[in-house]
This record gives structure tokens, C-alpha cells and sequence, in this order.
């Protein structure tokens, strides 16, 4: 480091070459200059501002492709007095998959909506959703493309308020020239289908029918008179935007109708159902039930439980799912061990729950049941039961009931470097047990015990991972197809502890 002296002593000599060789003012501006301090240098990295778009003018968007996450590039969009929808649209001029992404600034990244409706270059124009008043949101133009750049240009429009579709209320609409309108479906949790008719067309017109966080996208030519239906989820926006496509002033009669009346179960009793036959585009060949159930098996400490459904008397294939969300995503499970005519009977035991996060004391659980017959309708009876898991303590024996054909549920813990001797005995049938994974929607046993191969006979294993402490779900299968008894008990054998 130099001496401040040092530099203080530069500085006054300098003065005195300075003064002697140009002129005083000069000479004065040289030397504050040569003798300021230097300016602080910050190690704070400074975003460059967030460029605004406006309404009604488009902007310029260029973005590199990479091939490690989603690149973007982000604009600020400030809403006016109006709470309405606004639509944005992507003129995309490369060979890049583009889309966006609008949330409000202030809650981050969540709460907002997103298009990405065509997986490849095409442009991307929808509706924003309803965005409030005088706020700021962010709009990310993202570009989905590994390889390839992105460019385009990004326009915003006000569409106002989408009309409220009422069910079983037909409606007749005029329309201007390559006009769009704008409709809202509210859904309930009585009914799961909901399907928009638009006939007496006088133009061709098409329809995109979207969630307002675009989780769900469908659209449809309706030219021709025809219907496009959706499962919607209760408490989720949904917005349907018509497109006149010919450019002439046409007229229509739009009529939005429900169908798949959800029918709630009673636990332990049971209860009649019919599949209608397919053929009809407003009511779809389903039958659809929900019942209140107590937390599923995660591996989560606390009382938990399985349910068994069965689906019987019945007179053509069938088969049903069970899901923990309103008749959309994924099924926690699809029954269908009966190829042909058949009872139907399956055991509900994973939900979707991590099993970091505790599960709500009861929440519904859906089903959805349906057939491979394309002409007549199928009357079933279903029956759901309910079963608690109990949780086992070394050295505790009890005696359990199992139905034939039947499973039963435990769960145990182990300890750290200790061993265990798992034993089934007392059996009136061929039994075998599994530990089986808890985690996502698998029942794959990651370990059997089946020694006995026919009739009854003990079935005792040892604990093969006695170096960890976990979890098991135990699952005991009755294989014979007679229903009794058996009993159970876990033993510590040796420990190093």
C-alpha cells in the first residue's frame, strides 16, 4: 500500500510543474483531477432495468437457446383502472418453440398464467386471465428450444371482461369480421364434464378452451357444429375464445351443459351405479363417485388407513381408477385385474402425499369408472371399506382376520444395526408377506416372503437390511382364496448396538 504521505507529496509536486507552465485555472482542474480520490467500486452485481411494454405496441424479443434450462427474457406490463382480460400474442419469426409467462411482481414467480400451446414455432396467442387493476406484472417470453434461437416481437390487447357462461342457457352471439370473443366457465364439484356446443354457425369458426394457468388446453373446429368438453376442476378459472376465421360478419348459438354428476359414497355402504352406454357427446360413458378418506399410507408417523373398493355385479368389462385430485392428472391407482367380464376389486393404499408434509385428517377421494361396451349401459354395485394400519411393536404378537384372496397392511420401524425375525404363523391358508416401497403410486414389493408354496404354513423371514433404520409397509396376500386367520410377530434377534 502507498503511503498517504506519498501521495500527498506527488500531488504538491505535480502542482508546482503544473503552475509553472500553463495557465492557473487549467492547472487547477488537472489537479483535482490527478489528486481526487479514486470513486468506491461496489461488488454488488446491478440488474439492468426491466424493460416495459405498453398496450397496443409491440416489442422486439431476441433469445439465445440453452441447452441446460429454459432460456427467457423478461418485460414489465402495467395494467390501467380496468380488471379484465388482456391477450398477449408471440409473432414468432424463427424456427424456436416459444411461449410466456405472466405473474404479478410482486408474489414472485406464482399465481400467474402461461402459454405454450403449440409444441413448435408457431406463434402463441392467448388470454392472460383476469388481471386486477394498477398492478405490475412480469411477462417471461420464454424460449423452449435447446438449439435453436429465439426471435419475434410481443403485443399486448385489452379484451375486457369474458362473458359468464350459465349452464343450459342458449345463447345467440352476432359477431364482426374476424372477431374473438370471450367466454368464462365457472365449474362445480357436482358435476366433472362440461361441454360447449356452438351451432347455426354462419362461418367457420374455431374454439381454445384453456384453464387460466393453461394446465389443461383443448380446441376445436366448430365449423361443423361440433361440442368440445373438458374435465374442469372446481375453483379453477377456465376461458373459451371464439374465432371468427373467414373474415365476415357471422352469428352463432353458443349453450355450455354438464354432465358426470359426481355421486358421494358412504363408507361400508354399498351403493348402485350405471355406466351409460358411448355414443352421446354431452354425457360421457363414465360413472364418477367421491368419499371421504382419512390419510394414506406415506411412511409419515400418525394413524393411517387403506381402502379396499369393489366394484361388483356386473355384466361387461370395467374397470375404474381412484385419484386424490378432481378427475384430472394422474390415477393413485387403475383397477383392472379382470380381462373380460368381472368383479373389479382393488386396495387403495399410496396417496400422492409427501412424506415430509402431513396429510389433511380427511380429504374426498374420487372415482372414475367406465367400460369397453359401445352400445348398451352397465349397472355395477360399489362398496368402499376402510381398514386402519396398524403399527407394530417388536415382541408383540396379535391374531388378524384376512379375507380370501385378501390383503392386510403394517407398518414397523427398525433400528439401526439390529436384526429381526419377521413371523407368519397360525395360518388356515397359504399366506405370504412383502414389504412394500411407500413412496409415489408403486406397490412393487422390495422384499418377499414366500416359502410356503401351497396350503397353510408358517412363513418366518429375517430383516435383510439390518445396518439402516426404516420404515416397512408390510403387506400380507392371502394366495389360496379362503378366507381365516393368522398371526403376527416381529422379533429382535441380535443387535450391535
Amino acid at each position: 500500500m502507498i503511503p498517504i504521505n506519498s501521495i500527498l507529496h506527488g500531488c504538491s509536486l505535480f502542482s508546482q510543474v503544473v503552475f509553472r507552465q500553463i495557465p492557473i485555472l487549467l492547472a487547477s482542474a488537472m489537479i483535482l483531477a490527478a489528486c481526487a480520490p479514486p470513486e468506491p467500486e461496489s461488488d454488488e452485481y446491478q440488474e439492468p432495468p426491466i424493460p416495459e411494454i405498453y398496450l397496443g405496441s409491440s416489442r422486439y424479443f431476441s433469445i439465445i437457446s440453452s441447452i441446460w434450462t429454459t432460456a427467457s427474457t423478461t418485460f414489465r406490463f402495467r395494467t390501467g383502472d380496468i380488471r379484465g382480460l388482456y391477450h398477449i400474442s408471440l409473432s414468432n419469426s424463427s424456427a424456436a418453440d416459444v411461449g410466456w409467462a405472466i405473474v404479478p411482481e410482486n408474489d414472485g414467480e406464482t399465481g400467474g398464467a402461461f402459454c405454450n400451446t403449440h409444441p413448435d414455432s408457431s406463434d402463441e396467442n392467448c388470454a392472460t386471465g383476469v388481471l386486477e387493476p394498477n398492478q405490475s406484472y412480469l411477462i417471461y417470453v420464454n424460449n423452449h428450444s435447446s438449439f435453436n434461437n429465439a426471435s419475434g416481437t410481443i403485443l399486448i390487447t385489452f379484451i375486457s371482461e369474458a362473458t359468464l357462461l350459465n349452464p343450459d342457457t342458449p345463447t345467440s352471439v352476432a359477431m364482426e369480421a374476424g372477431a374473438r370473443h370471450y367466454y368464462q366457465i365457472i365449474p362445480d364439484d357436482h358435476w366433472v364434464v362440461n361441454t360447449i356446443s356452438i351451432t347455426s354457425a354462419q362461418s367457420a369458426m374455431y374454439g381454445d378452451l384453456y384453464s387460466t394457468d393453461y394446465n389443461q388446453y383443448k380446441s376445436q373446429d366448430f365449423t361443423l357444429n361440433e361440442h368440445l368438453s373438458m374435465n374442469m376442476t372446481p375453483g379453477q378459472g377456465y376461458i373459451l375464445e371464439v374465432i371468427e376465421k373467414t373474415f365476415q360478419a357471422a352469428s352463432y348459438e353458443i349453450t355450455l351443459s354438464r354432465s358426470g354428476e359426481v355421486v358421494p359414497l358412504t363408507m361400508g355402504v354399498s351403493a348402485s351405479g350405471t355406466i351409460p352406454p358411448y355414443g352421446d357427446p354431452l354425457v360421457p360413458a363414465k360413472a364418477f363417485f367421491k368419499f371421504d378418506s382419512k390419510p394414506l399410507l406415506t411412511g409419515a408417523p400418525g394413524e393411517e388407513y387403506f381402502y379396499k373398493v369393489s366394484l361388483t355385479g356386473v355384466g361387461t368389462d370395467v374397470q375404474w381408477m381412484a385419484r386424490d385430485e378432481f378427475f384430472v392428472g394422474n390415477p393413485l391407482i387403475w383397477c383392472d385385474n379382470i380381462t373380460g367380464v368381472g368383479d373389479e376389486i382393488c386396495n387403495i393404499i399410496f396417496g400422492h402425499a409427501d412424506i415430509s408434509t402431513p396429510q389433511p385428517p380427511s380429504s374426498p377421494m374420487y372415482l372414475e369408472v367406465f367400460h369397453y361396451d359401445d352400445v348398451s349401459s352397465t349397472p355395477f354395485d360399489i362398496l368402499v371399506e376402510e381398514f386402519p394400519v396398524p403399527e407394530l411393536a417388536t415382541g408383540d404378537t396379535a391374531n388378524y382376520n384376512i379375507g380370501a384372496g385378501g390383503f392386510r397392511y403394517f407398518k414397523f420401524t427398525t433400528e439401526e444395526y439390529v436384526g429381526y425375525d419377521f413371523k407368519l404363523t397360525n395360518t388356515q391358508s397359504n399366506l405370504a408377506f412383502y414389504f412394500v416401497s411407500s413412496y409415489g403410486d408403486s406397490m412393487v414389493p422390495t422384499f418377499t416372503c414366500d416359502n410356503v408354496t401351497s396350503g397353510a404354513g408358517d412363513e418366518i423371514c429375517s430383516w435383510p437390511d439390518y445396518y439402516q433404520s426404516k420404515t416397512l409397509i408390510i403387506m400380507v396376500e392371502e394366495l389360496d382364496g379362503v378366507a381365516g386367520t393368522f398371526d403376527f410377530t416381529i422379533q429382535k434377534v441380535f443387535s450391535f448396538n
